[in-house]
């Protein structure tokens, strides 16, 4: 399924209104549509997974705007989510694949993301990377990558339902 009217909504200037404020400055998980959670593992510094049905210090992170549309996601550690393929050296996989991982101690432009609101309530998020992939679950979450593929990866160049994402406040 392909969601070419969500990115007609952000390039018709959604941003430029910034819908998104509301959000700013708080602790939000990261829930892929099938209920799994974005995982900063060991609280930070490294990989990143989706595979935990439970919320925990691992998979909140707190949301801050950096320019208007553009956000960081600090991880409990205090690294920042990442395009692993941009700046930094990153680790790239084979075939182009790219990961995230939550290794930048700066909010460098690998950890800068734009939000592209899926529905009116903006609970229902892509994550686009600087580079203009979106943050990809893949299989819409349950995979882990640590002896395997990548289970979040910032490859794709357009959102399906394994780029949609839940913004759920932590309190």
């Amino acid at each position: 399924m392909k969601f070419a009217w969500a990115m007609l909504f952000a390039t018709l200037g959604a941003f430029a209104q910034d819908p998104v404020t509301k959000f700013v400055e708080r602790s939000y998980a990261i829930k892929t549509l099938t209920g799994y959670y974005l995982t900063a593992e060991n609280g930070g510094g490294g990989t990143v997974n989706s595979d935990r049905t439970q919320r925990g210090a691992w998979e909140t992170f707190v949301m801050s705007q950096v320019s208007p549309g553009v956000f960081t996601f600090k991880s409990e550690k205090g690294t920042y989510l990442a395009n692993a393929g941009v700046g930094g050296g990153g680790n790239r996989q084979g075939g182009g694949r790219s990961g995230l991982s939550a290794n930048r101690r700066q909010p460098d432009p690998s950890a800068q993301f734009k939000l592209i609101l899926v529905n009116p309530e903006g609970t229902l998020v892509a994550i686009q990377t600087s580079a203009g992939t979106y943050v990809t679950a893949e299989n819409s979450g349950g995979m882990k990558g640590a002896r395997g593929p990548r289970s979040v990866n910032t490859n794709r160049t357009e959102i399906g339902e394994w780029e949609l994402f839940y913004l759920e406040p932590v309190n």
